[in-house]
């Protein structure tokens, strides 16, 4: 049994304590973009959110911080790339904040525009209430930009903090705001936080690194050294 996270396999071994010999950790990998990261665009910021619209993904918390950032950066964006039932309800909550103006929801977008969407942003934000890893935030490492995310799931795995971006707790607004403002004020921060980033991704989530590591994982499994499972009648048997 592989998880993509701790976080998650944690959860999993928790439910399931008999995989807990016999299951491990396989980050996520992801091969950089052929789109070279461009350098953090200067004013007026640029915020992206790239995601489903969904209420695990928490979009709906830097709506109510755009406001209080506003009046920093009166023509600060926020582009929203991604779609979800939350949508409807995300567009009339900018438009009763008076975001109209700074808002743009992109909807559904392909894989190939990524790269070019995280190119325009000064940062990227990630207020998720749950993440099983956190693959934007690896998006947003290969292309330099530094991520303010909260502290959930295995976006702690991926981000590290005041070194490559910056965590905060769950539903604290305040904090997520703060920290958002510290890196709009503070330009080369951010750029060397997503410099450092990047350097970050490369090393610890390439795909090179995934495969090898379910390869060394098969061969183990191969040569018999990871524990047989012991089958109890709270589980099926399954055949591989």
């Amino acid at each position: 049994v592989t998880g993509v996270s701790s976080a998650l396999l944690d959860q999993a071994r928790g439910l399931t304590p008999s995989i807990i010999p016999r299951s491990s950790v396989i980050h996520n990998g992801l091969a950089p973009p052929s789109v070279l990261p461009m350098p953090l665009p200067g004013p007026p910021p640029v915020l992206v959110f790239l995601g489903r619209l969904a209420p695990e993904k928490g979009v709906e918390r830097v709506l109510k911080i755009l406001p209080s950032l506003k009046t920093h950066w009166p023509s600060i964006r926020l582009i929203i790339a991604g779609d979800g039932p939350e949508r409807p309800k995300l567009e009339g909550e900018a438009s009763r904040l008076g975001l109209n103006k700074n808002v743009e929801f992109l909807g559904m977008i392909d894989g190939e525009s990524v790269p070019h969407i995280l190119n325009q942003a000064t940062l990227v934000v990630m207020p998720s209430r749950q993440e099983s890893f956190g693959f934007v935030a690896l998006e947003a490492a290969l292309m330099g930009r530094p991520v303010v995310a909260t502290k959930v799931g295995g976006l702690p795995e991926i981000i590290v903090h005041s070194e490559t971006g910056l965590l905060v707790p769950d539903d604290d607004n305040a904090e997520l705001c703060s920290s958002i403002r510290y890196l709009l004020e503070n330009p080369g921060t951010a750029e060397q936080m997503g410099g450092a980033e990047r350097r970050h991704a490369m090393k610890n989530f390439s795909m090179q690194r995934c495969v090898e590591a379910y390869d060394a994982l098969y061969q183990r499994i191969g040569n018999g050294t990871v524990p047989p499972h012991t089958f109890n009648d709270r589980e099926a048997d399954v055949k591989i």
